[in-house]
């Protein structure tokens, strides 16, 4: 009888580190084209492309910054599949962290047994910046870390 009340707390704690897990399942994979980016931007006095002691920087003309750290493997593809790629834009960046808090807050809730307080895109999108290389046809694919990631309080 003791052990059929003790049953679901030791559910509980079987299930936990699968429920760790989902979180990371809930991940929304981003491209961004930084070639596109790039001709797009207006200000010539920004440094789109910075090697660091970390990785090489990224920035997306003012409208986000991202880190390409050393350890990360880069994936060459042929541009032919280019189109297989769902590329987002630099101005969708706050629409799309709503869209994910909308689409993910019932869960996190119910997970952390009520609102969590903050959100970081690094926790929401695999993110990666992808680079053309027009002559040689191919396309380098960047996984990218967003550099100073300000935690998004929920309401």
């Amino acid at each position: 009888m003791k052990l059929l009340k003790k049953l679901p707390v030791i559910f509980i704690l079987l299930l936990t580190p699968f429920l760790l897990l989902a979180q990371d399942e809930n991940k929304q994979d981003l491209y961004f084209n930084f070639t596109k980016e790039t001709e797009l931007c207006p200000y010539e006095s920004i440094d789109l492309i910075v090697e660091k002691e970390k990785g090489t920087q990224f920035n997306l003309c003012g409208k986000a910054v991202l880190l390409h750290p050393r350890d990360f493997q880069i994936k060459i593809l042929h541009i032919k599949n280019i189109n297989s790629l769902k590329f987002h834009q630099a101005s969708q960046i706050d629409s799309l962290v709503e869209a994910w808090k909308d689409e993910n807050d019932k869960q996190i809730q119910a997970y952390y047994g009520g609102p969590y307080p903050f959100y970081g895109k690094n926790q929401m999108f695999n993110t990666f910046i992808v680079v053309e290389d027009k002559v040689k046809g191919v396309m380098s694919v960047y996984p990218v870390m967003w550099v100073n990631d300000k935690k998004i309080a929920r309401n």
